[in-house]
């Protein structure tokens, strides 16, 4: 059985797992091109739906050796 449980990343983190600047992602929002919630004044990101938009190619991620070395899912270091 599939797991269908909300999973919500932040901004920090949606980037970090695009491999893309946190203001790239900001500026997706911005637009409209990903769905966000915003809950205690921080904007939310499903992570199906960027799963979805980078399946698409709404989005693009960076290859896998130019994601600052963190693997899938990881939560990038504070500060980054």
């Amino acid at each position: 059985m599939l797991d269908r449980r909300l999973q919500l990343l932040s901004v920090a983190v949606a980037a970090a797992r695009l491999g893309v600047p946190e203001l790239t992602v900001r500026g997706w929002l911005r637009r409209g091109i990903v769905p966000s919630l915003r809950i205690g004044g921080r904007r939310l990101i499903d992570s199906r739906d960027l799963e979805r938009l980078v399946e698409t190619g709404k989005v693009a991620s960076a290859p896998p050796d130019k994601c600052f070395g963190l693997r899938r899912g990881a939560i990038p270091p504070a500060g980054r």
